[in-house]
């Protein structure tokens, strides 16, 4: 795709600040289509495949309390209408982020076929450059949850939208579950993702140096 000019995103950041900044701006009505818009980018996405850009257009709007909260306050945040794990994991705005994972089968093919063949310098080369986008990911993610819950009337929807979840896949607790079988419960890729974003919320608590 064009790559904006600097001149281009200094201008649509200045833009987005006079907004969110002021009072008397309806904010759902400019920014909810655009949250939407973002959903709809990441939803087809990989680990590998340009996921950066949306992610980082979000830490970006969040960055401004005003819109953290309208975030969380948009229709997409948490669908009540839907009640398992992997329904809510479709079909909520950050699903489509959290959801990204190493262990997809076309990931596996370009990053890992004719591994006995190849050098082990070039498969670590391949494990570097996945965890180099997870970790990417994950403190992206990390700094979208801790700009909503530095708002003071947003902190209950995230809790709220992680506890649905929760509830929605509680098939995993099973003694005889089956994840190939399970079509209710959030993915590995997704649990994985929260509980590494969620360790990243306490290190604060856990590592005196750590901050937010």
């Amino acid at each position: 795709g064009v790559r904006a000019s600097e001149d281009e995103v200094r201008l649509a950041s200045e833009l987005v600040s006079r907004f969110a900044k002021r009072d008397d701006i309806d904010l759902p009505a400019i920014f909810n289509p655009v949250f939407s818009n973002l959903f709809v980018q990441a939803k087809p996405l990989t680990l590998v495949d340009g996921f950066k850009i949306p992610l980082d257009i979000l830490v970006a709007l969040t960055n401004y309390p005003s819109l953290a909260k309208t975030l969380v306050e948009s229709p997409l945040f948490h669908q009540t209408a839907f009640q398992n794990g992997r329904q809510l994991e479709t079909n909520s705005l950050l699903g489509p982020f959290f959801s990204l994972a190493t262990f997809l089968p076309s990931i596996t093919e370009a990053y890992f076929s004719n591994i006995r063949n190849r050098l082990k310098t070039d498969v670590d080369t391949s494990i570097y450059t996945l965890r180099s986008y997870l970790d990417y990911l994950q403190k992206g993610l990390s700094k979208v949850l801790v700009n909503i819950l530095k708002v003071k009337d947003s902190r209950e929807s995230p809790l709220r939208w992680i506890a649905a979840l929760l509830r929605g896949s509680k098939s995993r607790t099973q003694l005889q579950y089956v994840y190939q079988t399970d079509l209710t419960s959030a993915t590995d890729g997704f649990l994985l993702n929260l509980d590494a974003i969620l360790i990243n919320l306490c290190l604060p608590f856990l590592v005196p140096t750590e901050v937010w």
